[in-house]
């Protein structure tokens, strides 16, 4: 296994912002994370934004943060938003790290 690994996936979906002040309309947009986890490190990476699109203008739609595995390459940490997507969450779980911790039922 590569000790670093690395992607970048684009998802048609729907978006909104959220807010202590309230939250905006859901809006069609099509976002790109771009994903990175280190097996050696136990850390990694996310970033998505909405790529440009007739629906939005332009990058309103931004989120970044960190990714804490343990020794066992479980998900035990995260940073940046709220709640971890299941894009990022996903293929954490495809590459080999157990996500079984961030994953609600």
């Amino acid at each position: 296994m590569s000790e670093r690994m690395s992607t970048t996936i684009c998802v048609d979906t729907k978006v909104r912002l959220m807010g202590s002040w309230g939250e905006t309309e859901f809006v069609p947009a099509t976002m790109q994370y771009n994903i990175s986890y280190n097996f050696e490190t136990r850390r990694g990476h996310f970033e998505m934004f909405n790529l440009k699109n007739e629906n939005i203008g332009r990058c309103e739609y931004y989120a970044e943060g960190g990714l804490w595995g343990n020794e066992n390459h479980c998900l035990v940490d995260y940073d940046g938003i709220y709640s971890l997507c299941s894009t990022v969450l996903d293929w954490l779980s495809e590459i080999g790290v157990d996500v079984s911790r961030m994953v609600t039922a």
